[in-house]
């Protein structure tokens, strides 16, 4: 850690305390929206007791201060030998007092190790370790990160869902219209909206920006969902959804541009590989569907370009709207377009009103909302050109296995390149983040002889 780094994370922490804790999540939020390993940094300190986070700050002012002379217990710095990103080499004069033990005394610098000790020999060097993946494996700290375990719950909700979405609109007679479906949909979302709130104190940006930002995220999404319903009805679904599903590319390459995320070289390896993988797993066998004219083409184009756009503005939001109230708006647009659904459907056609329609629909639509909700906190907590990719990846494989399972639905040989391809890219975005990642809690271990 640089001399830079700790005096921005000292600012941060400084500024979180004296919030209401309750106020501190927004106030991340708004600080930290571009660089997720300053806000774990600052977490993990807000979470730690008082006498951790002071002995983070006086641990740092010793690590800037570590040139010839500095005395570190028994120890006195001599020179630098060298330098590296795994951390620094330096040799020390040894002083005249060892611990009653036999052991080496202790020091207060942390990510501070000795240097080979051999059988009969002092060790002649200090290690001070500065890669945050070397101090998280040395700690035996290195957890599983938030994002990570979010873009894997929030396509399994998706893919249940993908998988039971079926159910009433096909298999039960009479079926329940997807165009209704919708309208259940965006009434499901409403209870968990209230707990996001709840979770937010029931605070709810009201600025011109956040309001735009909250609408343009849900109405990209949910307009969408209905262009979706005219598409199917005029163009071949075979066509349109591999085209729709490659949605993930658009905001890639916004995240990449305009909000300088960057990734690392076996990540950026399954990145690629996503974008095949999602093209393969949504390809259909072709059917005698109904096509009139080109106009579906052009509609679902646009759709493509919506769905994008609506992932990239959920991260590039964070700077003025929380999460929480991000999916209150997305929520208000997807009731507000629901008498739209309404007019669409076909109520000539037989309708299943029972439990089996809107009740049955309900519940299985409620995983698609908790799943938005949960999609809303991966992105904020990861890299949208990871998460984005793994989500739109893996939910898919998830429906098909389902509908192997309850349908007895045989996957085509392209879906199981796209499992393969799928299963692999996400192997490498996930290890690859993972590994780089920072320690998650602050190392305060004593200075000790190296194993």
């Amino acid at each position: 850690m640089t001399p830079e780094r700790w005096q921005e994370i000292r600012d941060v922490l400084e500024k979180a305390l004296e919030l209401a804790p309750e106020q501190r999540s927004a106030f991340l939020n708004q600080v930290c929206s571009s660089d997720l390993f300053l806000r774990q940094e600052v977490e993990t300190l807000l979470a730690s007791s008082d006498d951790v986070r002071s002995r983070f700050l006086q641990s740092s002012v010793l690590r800037v201060a570590l040139k010839p002379g500095t005395r570190l217990g028994d120890y006195e710095v001599k020179s630098l030998l060298g330098s590296g990103g795994m951390g620094e080499v330096i040799s020390r004069n040894w002083g005249q007092k060892l611990g009653t033990d036999g052991t080496y005394p202790d020091c207060l610098l942390p990510d501070v190790g000795i240097c080979g000790p051999t059988e009969g020999r002092k060790p002649l060097t200090f290690v001070r370790r500065s890669h945050p993946s070397l101090k998280a494996l040395e700690s035996g700290q290195m957890r599983i990160p938030k994002w990570l375990v979010l873009a894997i719950v929030v396509p399994t909700f998706w893919g249940i869902w993908g998988g039971l979405t079926e159910i009433p609109e096909k298999w039960i007679s009479p079926p329940f219209p997807p165009t209704l479906g919708y309208a259940v949909w965006s009434f499901t979302m409403l209870p968990f909206a209230v707990i996001a709130l709840k979770k937010a104190q029931w605070k709810l940006e009201l600025s011109r920006r956040a309001i735009l930002y909250g609408c343009a995220v849900g109405f990209s999404g949910a307009l969408g969902q209905l262009i979706l319903f005219w598409v199917l009805t005029q163009g071949p679904a075979y066509i349109i959804f591999p085209i729709i599903c490659l949605s993930p590319v658009v905001t890639i390459l916004l995240s990449a541009t305009l909000l300088r995320e960057r990734t690392y070289p076996l990540a950026a390896t399954g990145i690629a590989l996503s974008v095949p993988a999602i093209f393969f797993l949504s390809l259909q066998e072709p059917v005698n569907s109904p096509v009139h004219g080109y106009t579906w083409l052009v509609w679902t184009i646009f759709i493509f370009f919506m769905w994008g756009l609506q992932a990239y503005f959920m991260k590039s939001s964070a700077k003025c709207i929380s999460s929480e109230g991000l999916f209150f708006y997305m929520t208000v647009t997807g009731i507000a377009l629901a008498p739209v659904a309404v007019l669409m459907t076909n109520f000539a056609a037989p309708i299943n009103w029972g439990l089996r329609g809107p009740w049955l629909t309900a519940v299985i639509q409620s995983f698609n909302a908790i799943g938005c909700l949960l999609f809303v906190y991966a992105i904020r907590f990861g890299k949208a050109i990871i998460v984005v990719p793994m989500v739109n990846g893996l939910f898919p494989l998830v429906t098909i296995v389902l509908s192997l399972v309850l349908y007895r639905s045989i996957p085509t040989r392209y879906n199981l390149s796209g499992m393969i391809l799928a299963l692999v890219a996400i192997f490498l975005m996930a290890f690859d983040e993972v590994r780089h990642e920072p320690a998650t809690k602050p190392e305060m271990q004593a200075l000790s002889p190296a194993d």
